[in-house]
């Protein structure tokens, strides 16, 4: 009998007040403040033979360098 996991985990990635000044936007202009804290979102399915990562993130871009995609790679072995 196969068995299936699937986890899922959560984390805050609003950036501190202090770096909030030096951050800019749409059209370069300045944010004002954190109305909502931003989350990255993980789920984890695994059968024993594939894994299968689902990363989701509450911004309108995300790292998608190369150095990211093989840390994760290798982080989800």
């Amino acid at each position: 009998m196969e068995h299936f996991f699937c986890g899922t985990a959560r984390r805050c990635i609003t950036p501190p007040p202090a770096l909030l000044p030096d951050l800019r936007g749409l059209k370069q202009h300045r944010f004002a403040g954190v109305l909502d804290d931003l989350y990255v979102r993980v789920v984890v399915l695994d059968c024993g033979a594939q894994r299968a990562v689902l990363i989701g993130f509450d911004m309108t871009t995300a790292p998608c360098s190369a150095a990211f995609l093989q840390e994760t790679a290798k982080a989800a072995g």
